[in-house]
């Protein structure tokens, strides 16, 4: 089970499922509805006439049988060369169709706002993300962007997926507005341009060309633990040995995540869906080039909220803090403490290549967070990283690191050296709200 109005489907490690297995599930829906009701009644039809032969019919075989071609006027029922023109058919009338988008495609949409779609990336409950690129009036294409696209039909029969949609715009044009008024914080996926059209409204993000953190993880227990039986993304619901990435990767990832994190929190908003499905590599290659960038990216939950009590419960199962579980969510929750919570969850995982907490069932799951029963740190975790993994894996949401401390934190020192290095200056150190941002009325007053 998911947490949320805007319920996700989550794979393994927590990403969003992608496009195709979406027909898996449409597929496998029918079936049910198929044992349910039975199979669907074929309707009798009359008796057709038979076509009688005519001479011009037996002359065309006779031809055909000189040239030793099948005679297309009599073809064997469930023969092979049947299957395959059927099959043939078939496929070449997909094609058509997706070659010809419907009124109601995105891609048609977006097309008359100047943007060519490339191809999906995922799908949501209600929205889908797709790669596209900006193509001007004389054919020059632009960089590649992400659009996610939000269905307005589904936003309109359901307030809940709307309000989750707005907050999520609302959040993407507060960040946008505030780089205008300064620069662009390095670690954040902003959107660059909103459309809207009959169908659908549009979101226009930046691209991150490397993939998730989550896929980085997947494919290093593919390629590096095959004796063990470690399947890409089979570690959550297990306590098995996994691979960690090193702890040099680990500390850039966490110096980035948290700078883009601090930058939020100094503006009173609060991600509440950290994990790794949520974290992109800007560069090719990934973690594997050695001065990587990744950004924060999916507002999905994102609020402003300051220091409110906030009682909507959100985020992702494995991820989410001790008192968004049980009986704790009585009383409420912030929404900062929460996203330090799920920055130790992410560490631990990254450092151990499995998961921090696992169960199986969401019961079991939520009781080993409340009581913050993880598996045993491994004998090369140092002490500085197992310092800052305790102190964000705090049961009371008070005494967890902040942002702030875990930016000065000893063991981040090395990856704030190589940041500065590679901007060729200081580290970009998070600004303070201004005024204008401050007062700005973002997001719906309860949540």
């Amino acid at each position: 089970p998911l947490i949320g109005s805007a319920a996700r489907l989550e794979n393994a490690f927590g990403g969003v499922v992608q496009i195709d297995f979406l027909d898996k599930l449409n597929a496998a829906e029918q079936r049910d509805q198929e044992r349910l009701e039975g199979p669907p009644v074929k309707t009798p039809q009359p008796p057709q006439p038979r076509k009688k032969s005519t001479p011009l019919h037996s002359q065309v075989k006779r031809s055909l049988k000189k040239l030793g071609t099948p005679s297309p006027l009599k073809k064997k029922r469930g023969s092979a060369a049947e299957a395959k023109l059927t099959a043939d058919q078939k496929a070449q009338e997909q094609r058509r169709r997706e070659a010809k988008p419907s009124a109601s495609d995105p891609a048609r949409e977006l097309a008359q706002h100047g943007y060519e779609v490339l191809g999906p990336i995922a799908a949501g409950a209600f929205s889908t993300i797709l790669r596209a690129r900006p193509v001007s009036d004389d054919g020059t294409a632009g960089e590649q962007v992400a659009v996610k696209t939000f269905d307005n039909a589904k936003c309109g029969k359901a307030p809940a997926l709307a309000e989750s949609r707005d907050r999520e715009l609302q959040v993407l044009r507060m960040l946008a507005t505030e780089a205008a008024g300064s620069a662009r914080h390095p670690h954040i996926a902003y959107m660059l341009a909103e459309h809207t059209g009959p169908n659908s409204t549009h979101a226009v993000l930046e691209y991150c060309v490397g993939g998730s953190l989550l896929r980085h993880m997947q494919l290093l227990q593919k390629s590096k633990a095959p004796a063990r039986g470690v399947a890409a993304g089979s570690a959550a619901g297990s306590s098995g040995d996994g691979i960690g990435m090193p702890e040099p990767q680990v500390a850039r990832v966490a110096w980035q995540v948290v700078s883009a994190l601090d930058y939020m929190h100094n503006l009173e908003v609060a991600h509440r869906d950290i994990k790794p499905g949520n974290i992109l590599f800007d560069n090719e290659g990934g973690a594997n080039v050695p001065n990587f960038r990744v950004k924060l990216c999916d507002f999905g939950f994102a609020l402003k909220c300051g220091n409110r009590v906030l009682k909507k419960l959100v985020g992702t199962p494995s991820y989410i803090a001790p008192e968004l579980t049980g009986s704790g969510t009585e009383s409420g929750y912030k929404g900062r403490p929460v996203d330090m919570w799920a920055i130790g969850v992410v560490l631990f995982e990254v450092l151990h290549g499995k998961p921090t907490f696992y169960g199986s069932n969401l019961e079991q799951l939520e009781t080993r967070i409340r009581a913050v029963s993880h598996a045993p740190f491994n004998a090369d975790v140092s002490a500085g990283a197992r310092s800052i993994v305790q102190g964000l894996l705090k049961a009371d949401p008070s005494k967890r690191l902040t942002s702030t401390a875990i930016l000065n934190h000893s063991w981040l020192k090395a990856a704030a050296k190589e940041m500065k290095n590679d901007s060729g200056g200081a580290p970009r150190t998070p600004a303070q709200p201004s005024a204008r941002s401050t007062s700005m009325a973002v997001g719906p007053k309860t949540a």
